[in-house]
């Protein structure tokens, strides 16, 4: 209950202040769909998912059109350019647990479902991690809407809710975890190692270190960060077989000098828990925002996040290189 009540207290103060740092598949497959194709949330409403939930009334005209709009000032960029990356924009989501009542980080099965196929059915993109890694440095396009799935702290209800969901669609996502929580595994509450495993091996599941002790690296000293930073990462390639190459800081506590050492420890990137949209050259790659998604949220926030309004929040940052 206190990673709970941390985790909670953390994307709240996250929307506050973000930190400045200076320096060919199945029909059913979410990846099988042309990027181009825009509908309404109505598309996926609960009956046309395999799941079953609560009946939300949809719109009678489509909620969002997928199209270029003029910003509405020189911060929103959202200028269309020839370059195959300058137009792309993606949106990180951030999930934690799922079906566990009406705890505030929780999310409906039935929900997570239907999301994923608004997603599909509005034509974005769902890309693994390793994908925008890539697209960030230049070495291969994205889809112009894309979303990156990341799932945080490891809880049991991944494997038990969310897995046959993402399995069944083939949406690749990313596993988030703490380590030394996982080891210890208290009150049964976490995944197995075995679990990971199996994700892992589905080639659908990347894992991302969400730091050892999931305590703020911000509070360590430089050798105890290092620590903590390589502690996770190794223990992650031992019992999955794959080296993350992400970081997600825990409680999404960091500023310049710990992102600095994450960089070092030889990480490609690392999340914050504030959310934007992103872009090429938008923000430091280890500062990447991520949109928390939480039990309140529908296929309406998911409208919201990737109505052209939103995407032109995304603002050019220096990098601080």
């Amino acid at each position: 209950m206190a990673l709970w009540c941390l985790c909670i207290v953390s994307m709240l103060l996250a929307c506050c202040s973000a930190p400045a740092r200076s320096g060919a598949s199945s029909p059913t497959s979410l990846n099988a769909r042309s990027p181009e194709t825009t509908t309404s949330p109505q598309a996926s409403s609960p009956a046309a998912s395999t799941t079953s939930g609560p009946t939300e009334p949809m719109p009678s005209e489509p909620s969002v059109v997928l199209s270029p709009e003029q910003p509405d000032s020189p911060n929103e960029t959202m200028a269309i350019a020839a370059s195959p990356y300058e137009d792309t924009r993606i949106l990180v989501l951030m999930y934690h647990a799922f079906d566990r009542g009406k705890e505030p980080l929780t999310v409906d099965g039935w929900q997570f479902e239907r999301q994923l196929l608004w997603l599909r059915d509005n034509g974005i993109a769902i890309v693994p991690t390793s994908a925008l890694a890539m697209f960030l440095r230049k070495e291969k396009p994205l889809p112009k809407r894309a979303a990156v799935i990341t799932i945080d702290d490891g809880d049991k209800s991944v494997h038990a809710v969310a897995w046959p969901i993402l399995k069944k669609l083939e949406v690749p996502f990313t596993l988030a975890l703490p380590t030394k929580l996982m080891n210890e595994n208290k009150k049964h509450r976490m995944l197995t190692w075995d679990q990971v495993r199996e994700m892992v091996d589905s080639g659908l599941c990347e894992v991302a270190s969400h730091g050892h002790e999931h305590k703020s690296i911000v509070h360590f000293s430089n050798e105890q960060a290092v620590r903590q930073l390589e502690t996770s990462r190794d223990i992650l390639e031992k019992e999955t077989g794959q080296r993350p190459i992400a970081f997600v800081y825990p409680l999404g506590a960091f500023d310049a000098r710990t992102s600095a050492l994450v960089e070092k420890v030889g990480y490609s990137m690392a999340f914050k828990a504030s959310g934007a949209p992103i872009g090429m050259d938008c923000c430091d790659p280890y500062a990447l925002p991520r949109m928390g998604i939480v039990h309140q949220d529908t296929v309406w926030s998911l409208g919201w996040y990737f109505s052209p309004s939103f995407l032109g929040r995304m603002t050019r940052l220096p990098r601080g290189r």
